[in-house]
């Protein structure tokens, strides 16, 4: 062999010995400290897979805009007065009064949140004279590109209000509406 060729091959050698032990330590190094991610994120040990809503390293980010084509559910916190004479029976949910009070608050919900895509939920009796009720209402909001989601949020809210004030008089269940109470905690949860 050549002097040239054997000072290459050692030198090869050398190089393939310093990248193995080189690689040997960052292997060691990467198990001791596993990387962390936030907000829903999964880890592979060296990088997070982010969901769609963040982004950064360690999915430490959220965004506050979202791809359009997206949805997301907001919730709205209504009470209502209710012209209706509150008895004991709507104590007790097995109670033929309570099943005929429902069937006929959840119609009226219907009614004054039609054109809005969502659900409600009683969530409980506060007063019983007059009658008012709290309710969660749901709803399916499309993510849009041009506003942020609390600008959104806020817009489906004054929505919501203006239409409620609007239809709840004239609805013979419902008296009044006492108030809408925002919630800004956002379902993060894409619907689809």
């Amino acid at each position: 062999m050549s002097p040239t060729l054997t000072s290459t091959m050692i030198r090869f050698l050398f190089l393939l010995t310093v990248a193995a032990a080189t690689a040997q330590a960052q292997t060691t190094g990467q198990t001791t400290t596993p990387l962390k991610c936030e907000n829903g994120g999964i880890s592979d040990g060296v990088r997070c897979t982010c969901p769609e809503f963040t982004d950064g390293t360690r999915c430490q980010n959220i965004r506050d805009r979202i791809p359009i084509g997206k949805y997301y559910t907001a919730t709205v916190g209504v009470t209502l007065t209710m012209n209706y004479t509150y008895h004991s029976d709507l104590a007790d949910v097995s109670s033929e009064k309570y099943k005929e009070f429902i069937v006929e608050y959840n119609n009226m919900m219907r009614s004054l949140l039609e054109g809005f895509d969502g659900s409600h939920k009683i969530q409980n009796i506060i007063n019983k004279t007059p009658l008012e009720i709290e309710t969660q209402v749901f709803l399916d909001i499309a993510y849009n590109e041009s506003s942020s989601v609390q600008e959104q949020y806020r817009e489906i809210l004054d929505n919501v209000e203006k239409e409620l004030r609007t239809k709840c008089p004239p609805e013979p269940l419902c008296n009044s509406i006492v108030k809408i109470k925002p919630n800004i905690l956002l379902s993060e949860e894409v619907i689809y």
